[in-house]
This record gives C-alpha cells, structure tokens and sequence, in this order.
C-alpha cells in the first residue's frame, strides 16, 4: 500500500486584498433539499419497530476496547437503548414522556456522548440544521458597525468520499459541513466544530429495511482520527415487542422527555478575573446537568485541558449559564457535552470589519506554527496537485477564524487544509499602525505537490 505520508505540500500565505469569491458546485438540488432528503433517508420512522446490535471498537492509542450497542425501537417516544462498554455500562429506556436511564456512572462519559451520536444519524442532521440556524442568527444579530448584515449563503458542493460523489452543504463556512450521496441522499460524513476538535461522523455500507437505508459502518473522528468504530450485525424488522422489553430498570433515574426537545445551549462566559485564556492550553470537554433555568447544577471533566485547566473550572463553574432545553417549549433538565477553551475568553472577531493585511498601514501575520496537512487517501491515490486557495481572519490570538474555501481540489483536500489550517496553525499576529497586534483578513494558499521532498512557508 502507498504511504500517504511521503506525500508533501507546500503552504504559502497570500497577502492580497480579499475578494468577495465564493464556489459553490454544480447541484440538481437546494442545499435545504438535500438535507431533507438526507433525513427522510435514514429516519427510523420509516423503517419501522426494529431490533438492532452492533459491535463497538473503542480506540485509545494503540489500545482497542470492544463493547456493544442494542437498540429496540418501537416509535419515536418508546424504545430501549443499552450500552456496554469497558468500565462503563447503561440502560435507557423512553416511554412517552419519561427517560428512564440506569447506569455505573452519575454522568456520562465522552466515548458515550459520541457513540449516542454515531447511532443515531437523524439526530446529528437535527444538530447541524441547528448550528446552521445559529450561525444566520449570528450574522443577522452581530453586523459590522455601520453596514447591513450579511448572511452567507447555504451552499452545496460536489464532492468525492471514497467510491461516492457527494454533495457537501455547508454556510458559507467550512464547517459545520454535512456532505451526502449525491444519487441517494444518504448521509457519509456530518462534521460538527469545537474550539480545536473538529468531530466527524462517517456512515457507509448502506442497506434498506422498511423504508429507511441504514449504514452498517459507522466511525467517530476528532481532528481525522479515529476514535470509534461501530458495525452492525443484527438489523430485523419486530412484529411485536414483549411487554417487558419496555419496563423502567430497577433503580433507574427519571427525565423528562420528547422526541423534539430542543438541547441546551452553553452562553457565553462571563469569567471572573483570576481566570484567562492562559488557564486552557488545549479545549476541555465536561458532562454538564443543567436545570431548567440554563445554571450548571454539576459538571465532570470528560476530557481534561491539564490541572491547570481542571483548577481553573473550579472557579469558573458558577460562571458558567445555558439557554436551559426545553420540550414542547417547556424548560426542562437535562444532560450536555460543553466544552470551554481559551477562545472563551479572548474578544470576538467582527469578520467584515476586519482590515485587509498589507494595506493601509497594517502588517502581515508571520508564521510561528504552520505544519503542512497531509495529503489525504483519496487526494493521494488520484495523484492531485495544485492549490487549494482559502481565505481566513488571522486574530490577535494568531489562529485563523472564518476560513472559507475559495478554490477547490476536490478529493477532501480542500476540507481537509481548511480544518488543518484553522485547529492547528498558529501565527504571530499582524500589527496595526498603532504597532498594537491586531486582527487582518487575508488569503492562504495551501499547495500539494506529489514531487516535492521538502515545505516551506513564507508570508
């Protein structure tokens, strides 16, 4: 097998004054249409009462812990979900408006919350048409001063993911992107982003039952690795469920619940002075209760940033509030995923008010930490050379914001630079003519090149 990483590129920073350009690839279909399509395809619903196992692969490193994932599902509003996993096992069950959940923990554990997520692909659609709709919101509430708001357009773009064309919508942005089949509508890739964690859902290997297609591979990634596999060996439509398949475990904790309930949204933090952006190196991940007036009632680090960063949760807790969830329009309890990173605590960058690098007395950002992206499998196997073009806020924290595609590859390499050059890039900022660092638009030209034996990076 070829090595990918023999495979180089070479990444140039571009100061040109930046264009209004957008790409948007040839569709037959709406962006608002294809997401549709992709949800009828794989609803549940559609497919009936059905019993459903998988065997789980949990990757820690070089360690791999096998589990297993049992789903009985009769509606939207009753079903019986069980997982089991190394140290960690869990029964819940709904029956109408109550969730009845038993399990070895009094919280939930990161490979949990993603493994919930790669079972069920209807909820993940849900998740990305909420980001979408939280980003118009944004851009609607937050216009640069003086000048209209400008909302970015949804868009689709073809696409290539292993033996699939696809179409990938996105806001404008690269992420959060949903990319589906192009010929079917089914869902292969939905990527969702955090402060330096891009989580990537990858479904394949389709076959039908009822109505609905179900993807009998699933895989978890953060930042392009893997983090969880699941493969489904048993998928069978039920007649009929035995009565007990559906009674509250012994023990068990009750919730309210609704098959619409809107999740809770994390607000943002107003921290107390004795913590910064210093306090979080890396992002910290945290199971959260929250109640239904949005305060966190009790948090557990999931993914630790380092002591310093669990100290500084400590202090920061009681800073912390959510738009509370809600069913029926109701505010309910409930259970999240959060996470909090030294981007909370830096100012926010007004995209369209940001000056151009170069012009107008404002300098250049210069590289401090720019790695090369890897090719990736697709990329490399056809042999693509050439540019992906991308144009980026380069902040005063030196990371690049707003990336968004201008010129495209194909092949994933345009995605793939993009992620890389925003979760891992790191630059000295550009100075205004004040001689204050300060925050510039620009352009970035991230260039694969199959011969090269070397990468170089100029500004």
């Amino acid at each position: 097998m070829k090595q990918i990483g023999r495979a180089s590129v070479a990444a140039i920073l571009l100061v040109v004054a930046l264009c209004c350009a957008s790409f948007v690839g040839a569709q037959k279909q709406s962006p608002d249409d294809l997401i549709s399509k992709a949800r009828n395809a794989v609803s549940p619903s559609l497919m009936g009462p059905h019993h459903l196992e998988a065997q789980v692969t949990v990757v820690t490193g070089e360690k791999k812990d096998k589990g297993t994932y049992v789903l009985d599902w009769a509606a939207t509003d009753r079903f019986r979900e069980e997982i089991h996993l190394p140290g960690y096992d869990e029964i819940k069950v709904v029956s109408g408006t109550t969730l009845y959940r038993k399990r070895s923990a009094d919280y939930i554990p990161a490979r949990v919350f993603q493994l919930e997520e790669l079972m069920n692909p209807t909820a993940a659609l849900d998740q990305f048409q909420r980001n979408v709709a939280r980003l118009m919101d944004d851009a609607k509430s937050d216009p640069p001063h003086g000048e209209p708001a400008v909302v970015p357009p949804l868009t689709a773009s073809r696409n290539r993911i292993g033996k699939n064309e696809a179409e990938c919508i996105a806001l404008g942005l690269t992420i959060p992107q949903e990319c589906v089949d192009a010929k079917h509508g089914w869902p292969l890739e939905v990527t969702e982003d955090m402060p330096d964690i891009d989580e990537t859902l990858e479904f394949s290997d389709y076959s039908s039952i009822g109505g609905a297609h179900v993807s009998r591979r699933r895989r978890y990634l953060e930042n392009g690795v893997v983090i969880i596999e699941a493969q489904i060996k048993k998928l069978f439509p039920v007649s009929q469920f035995d009565a007990s398949t559906f009674a509250a475990p012994a023990d068990a904790q009750q919730a309210a619940w609704c098959s619409g309930m809107m999740p809770p949204l994390r607000e943002a933090i107003k921290a107390p002075a004795s913590v910064s952006e210093d306090d979080f190196p890396e992002t910290e991940v945290l199971y959260g209760l929250v109640g239904a007036d949005g305060t966190l009632r009790r948090y557990n680090v999931i993914e630790s940033a380092g002591p310093k960063a669990d100290a500084a949760m400590q202090t920061l807790a009681d800073s912390i509030h959510f738009v509370p969830a809600t069913c029926g329009g109701k505010p309910v309890v409930s259970e999240t995923k959060f996470a909090v990173s030294d981007m909370d605590f830096l100012p926010p960058v007004a995209e369209a008010s940001v000056p151009v690098a170069g012009k107008d007395g404002f300098g250049n950002p210069t590289c401090q930490l720019c790695p090369v992206p890897p090719y990736t499998h697709d990329g490399f196997e056809a042999g693509i050379q050439g540019a992906v073009v991308l144009s980026a806020v380069i902040g005063q924290d030196g990371r690049a914001h707003y990336v968004r595609i201008l010129k495209r590859l194909g092949h994933g390499l345009d995605e793939h630079a993009a992620r890389y050059v925003k979760n891992t890039w790191r630059l000295i900022p550009a100075r205004g003519p004040d001689g204050k660092p300060t925050a510039v638009r620009m352009m970035v030209k991230v260039k694969y090149d199959l011969g090269s034996s070397s990468s170089s990076h100029s500004a």
